[in-house]
């Protein structure tokens, strides 16, 4: 295969591999114009600077040429498919067969039925593949073509089209994916993550298996696509589900949900699809041969993809003008964060390693989830501390300094603090917030931070007195904002319940072991008692390293030679994970700690500074101070300082 840097061609030491790529390169180009298609002819399938294959320019294109189209017959979908499941589950008599599933389906029954390389019969097939009379017009190797309304046009009459050169142009396994890392690499590189904790409940669970045997599994032996008759097939079965799984989650595109006048074409992306026409509009997945080549990088994209409502084809044109060598790249999703990308393609983008080498630039980035649990444990670890007693031990002596300090009449009414419940944090307040994890997120263009309406509510409402607790309970309680935090005590006491949170989260995001797991040598030392800001650090060095040992042509002193360098890919995937998580909850931590700071500076109650510091405990102790003149303002700068000792260091 033919590696395209600077306008210069360079050939690949391995030139029957080469070869090969461009002999499937033409044998699809070939396909696909043999079936009225168009692919721009100065292209061709190439290798970039860092080994991954890709399409590339051999000649300047211009803004505006045609680089693709696909007919509608060439494409594989559940589109038109009326199938249904029809056999009973646990939780339906008759379910509707999904779109994914569909198009699962009819991309299974296309790989199955392609003639054998080693047989020279083009017509000879598995028998349990072949459809009954009434099912013959479901052919997935003839997409139903579907008008504005959703309904059949009649193409389906067409010969069936063999989808060979398709099927060979599709990598032979799919190792990136989640389902083939192993369990010690997501428990080890993915430690502490949201998609680090998903994947392992799946793995605990056998989720995907279990699916597959309640639904998947019956829905394919009714359409006669698989059939078993013992353990051997099944788990033969099973595993090729578990491909084309992985091919539709890594190749399908998606309808946008952008909307145009005419509705004579669709803008087509990789994100999460929504309906621009009625509710039965068939939104995707879709496989694109050619299409599906392109890698992603929605900054350096030169691409557009439509599809034409009227005749189902797809088409792709060049949206700026594309340099000889340059690679043709396509966006699977402009907001994409890494780990929605690593869960559903496989990858994280080098855009996104690189950030993370200097965090405080980066953007987009992926989300940190605080469960209900956590919070729950943070909670009861404020309240049952002395950190309570403290907050109202400043706030009475502040009463007591005050020349205009309260009468004792209003002194009760005035009051603003309460005895917390210790039970507090088991109260029952799924009906407010129902998810089990808080979602902490942050991008640059966010306008108010990352505070969550759901976290200042949760602790709040483990916070508040049985009164007011109830009665907010009893009136439609709906999510409470950051003004609730303005209360100087509720404050206080919510950001600190954050902060141990945040802190707690922190702990699980374990250091990556370089061992014989990963297959890389160094190990690391203890980090049981790392500090926030010593953990980041750390990681950073380890991603920089890591990096830096990619960078350089084939040095991988680190790694054991019997494991491949996609352990390494893999640990750098992790630390670019959990680096964004970190920085996302470090800047909640920081907004956090920026509030206590306006409570100090707008409230008039003198916090009173610390006197001793218990070495084993790292608790500060209070006394009760006779202060007069200038001492409230000296006050208040200890507070400060304590506040800003709570900050990552």
């Amino acid at each position: 295969m033919a590696s395209i840097e600077n306008g210069e061609e360079v050939q690949q030491s391995n030139n029957d591999a080469g070869g090969n790529d461009t002999r499937v390169y033409q044998s699809l180009v070939t396909w696909i114009e043999s079936q009225g298609g168009y692919v721009h002819p100065s292209t061709c399938l190439g290798s970039s600077s860092s080994g991954h294959r890709g399409v590339f320019a051999t000649r300047p294109i211009d803004q505006g040429e045609l680089l693709v189209r696909l007919p509608a017959c060439l494409v594989l979908s559940g589109e038109g498919d009326m199938s249904t499941c029809n056999f009973e589950t646990s939780t339906s008599a008759s379910p509707s067969a999904s779109p994914w599933l569909k198009c699962i389906a009819n991309l299974l029954q296309t790989m199955i039925i392609q003639p054998d390389d080693t047989n020279t019969s083009n017509t000879e097939t598995r028998q349990h593949t072949t459809l009954p009379d009434n099912e013959t017009r479901k052919s997935p190797t003839k997409n139903t073509d579907v008008d504005t309304d959703g309904h059949d046009d009649g193409c389906t009459a067409a010969p069936s089209i063999d989808f060979s050169a398709y099927m060979e142009s599709l990598p032979d396994n799919y190792e990136d994916t989640l389902i083939s890392w192993s369990h010690g690499e997501i428990s080890n590189i993915l430690s502490g993550t949201g998609l680090g904790e998903l994947a392992q409940n799946d793995r605990s669970r056998d989720t995907i298996r279990c699916r597959y045997k309640a639904a998947v599994q019956p829905y394919l032996e009714q359409r006669k696509i698989l059939s078993s008759k013992g353990n051997e097939d099944q788990d033969s079965n099973y595993n090729l589900f578990l491909k084309a799984m992985s091919c539709v989650s890594t190749r399908g595109f998606h309808l946008d949900a952008i909307s145009n006048d005419t509705g004579a074409t669709k803008t087509m992306t990789g994100t999460t699809p929504t309906h621009t026409r009625g509710s039965s509009a068939y939104t995707g997945p879709f496989l694109l041969p050619w299409i599906d080549l392109l890698n992603h990088d929605p900054m350096d994209k030169c691409t557009t993809l439509t599809r034409n409502l009227e005749n189902g084809s797809f088409s792709m044109t060049a949206e700026r003008p594309i340099q000889t060598g340059e690679e043709l790249l396509h966006s699977y999703g402009d907001s994409l964060n890494s780990a929605q990308l690593l869960q559903t393609f496989g990858f994280v983008s080098n855009r996104a390693i690189s950030s993370m080498l200097n965090p405080e630039k980066a953007h987009n980035l992926s989300p940190a989830l605080l469960s209900q649990t956590l919070i729950q444990e943070a909670c009861s670890s404020v309240i049952q501390s002395k950190y309570p007693s403290t907050v109202r031990h400043r706030m009475k002596i502040k009463q007591n300094l005050d020349a205009n300090a309260i009468s004792d009449d209003d002194e009760e009414e005035s009051d603003p603090v309460w005895e917390l419940d210790l039970k507090g944090p088991l109260r029952n307040v799924s009906s407010v917030v129902p998810n089990d994890t808080i979602t902490i997120s942050f991008s640059a263009d966010m306008e108010t931070g990352v505070w969550s309406e759901e976290l200042i509510t949760l602790c709040s409402l483990y916070l508040l007195p049985h009164d007011e607790f109830d009665a907010f309970m009893s009136d439609a309680p709906s999510l409470l904002d950051k003004s609730m935090l303005d209360d100087y005590y509720l404050g206080m006491l919510v950001c600190k319940v954050i902060l141990v949170a945040i802190e707690n989260k922190f702990k699980t995001y374990q250091s990556i072991h370089w061992d014989e797991t990963t297959g890389i040598k160094a190990s690391l030392l203890d980090d049981s008692e790392m500090s926030w800001r010593a953990r980041i650090d750390c990681a950073i060095r380890l991603l920089q390293s890591l990096w830096q040992d990619d960078a350089d042509d084939g040095s991988h002193a680190s790694f054991n030679i019997e494991y491949g360098s996609h352990h390494k890919t893999r640990a750098m995937y992790g630390l670019t994970l959990r680096l964004e998580e970190m920085t996302s909850l470090r800047k909640l931590h920081d907004q956090v700690l920026k509030h206590m700071d306006f409570l100090i500076d707008t409230d008039e109650v003198v916090r009173i500074p610390d006197v001793d510091k218990s070495p084993s405990h790292g608790e500060t102790k209070y006394s009760s101070t006779n202060t007069s003149g200038t001492f409230e303002q000296v006050a208040k700068d200890h507070m400060k300082k304590e506040v800003k000792r709570q900050r990552i260091e």
